[in-house]
């Protein structure tokens, strides 16, 4: 391990000697979070009292933290490429982690900490997350369109996606939707809208109830991958590739391929229904 993942990790000399360390909110984009921040609050050498400041639908992220602070504002979602520099009040929020639970509190701030190449230095500093929150939700796939404006030609056409879940419709399947409300389609037919329930949480309970998951290269990937469900990705490219082999299990069925599915839906339905018929190859 080199001495740049020590200090990260607050290995050996590196490790707090105060009472709390406080993780001061990640502004960036969720599939950087998940990549980076998540697994740093989980690998970080810190045993006890270590406080988060996340998003309340987003506590079951982090298996190993012991407080939760959720008061502070994130950024607009147009605003968010990778690890941004941190622009919301900092100074204000460790006044009020400090009035809550003393002086013996380390901070540390990920704009400052975390690196670009921690998305794939962190990769091994995982677990599976629970939902806090169970709806008893019933769904067969999980479908994640990205709809941003960042990047927006990355977006795959609406229609491509309905044809995906009106095929998958009409040979049974139960087909749930995820993501943020603002940053997906609105489609027909959809049998659950997790942005119906609770934020990540939701998402998460899809994905443990799911036997497949049909993504692009998005926050909601490595979800899946976090998750380590049998997914369909049908946009990485090759820049993308080395990343994912850093979060994603072997061993479970990761299909990817996006020169064949990129400009054939048909392609996707036909390849999700194969592995869904029981054929895994």
């Amino acid at each position: 391990m080199n001495n740049e993942l020590e200090l990260i990790l607050g290995l050996n000399n590196h490790k707090p000697k105060t009472k709390y360390v406080c993780f001061l909110p990640f502004i960036g984009e969720f599939g950087w979070y998940l990549m980076t921040y998540v697994k740093w609050v989980y690998g970080y050498n810190f045993e006890n009292n270590k406080i988060v400041c996340c998003k309340s639908g987003h506590v079951s992220l982090f298996k190993n933290a012991n407080f939760f602070f959720h008061d502070w504002t994130d950024i607009p979602d147009n605003k968010k490429a990778g690890i941004c520099s941190n622009p919301i009040e900092v100074e204000t929020i460790k006044q009020k982690i400090t009035k809550q639970y003393g002086d013996s509190v380390t901070f540390l701030n990920p704009a400052e900490i975390l690196k670009w190449d921690c998305n794939i230095s962190l990769g091994s500093y995982d677990f599976i997350p629970k939902n806090k929150v169970n709806f008893d939700l019933k769904v067969d796939v999980v479908i994640s369109p990205r709809y941003r404006q960042m990047d927006s030609f990355r977006n795959w056409p609406k229609q491509n996606w309905q044809y995906n879940i009106s095929g998958l419709k009409e040979n049974g399947y139960l087909v749930g939707l995820f993501g943020d409300k603002n940053t997906t389609y609105d489609f027909e037919n959809i049998d659950v809208k997790s942005y119906d329930y609770i934020d990540v949480d939701t998402d998460i309970e899809l994905l443990l109830k799911c036997n497949l998951f049909i993504g692009q290269e998005s926050g909601m990937k490595y979800l899946c991958l976090k998750c380590k469900k049998p997914n369909i990705i049908l946009d990485t490219m090759s820049n993308h590739v080395k990343i994912s082999d850093a979060h994603l299990d072997k061993t479970i069925f990761n299909k990817t391929d996006y020169f064949r599915y990129w400009n054939s839906p048909q392609e996707v339905l036909s390849d999700a229904l194969f592995f869904l018929q029981g054929n895994k190859k």
